[in-house]
């Protein structure tokens, strides 16, 4: 994920994009898409705060394998904790 977030054209578009919940969650499920979706979580978690977003995104993007099943319950456990934290 480094070699993506250090890109000067992937970064000014994953931030242009990640400006609220809804596109979050769109651009989410289509990077899971194209990448798995554990790193594109961590990717776009590098340029978003809206972590229930990026969840449901990669869980509907990454839908129908069972690496993204199990993927899916880690992310529902860290956007668990997340939010324990923040309340």
């Amino acid at each position: 994920m480094g070699i993506f977030s250090r890109s000067v054209i992937i970064n000014s578009f994953i931030s242009g994009l990640a400006t609220n919940q809804r596109s979050v969650f769109i651009l989410s499920a289509l990077t899971s898409q194209i990448i798995s979706n554990v790193p594109a979580s961590v990717l776009i978690a590098k340029f978003s705060t809206y972590m229930p977003a990026i969840y449901y995104g990669v869980s509907v993007g990454g839908l129908g394998t069972m690496v993204a099943s199990l993927a899916n319950l880690l992310a529902l456990k860290q956007v668990t904790i997340y939010s324990k934290k923040r309340c």
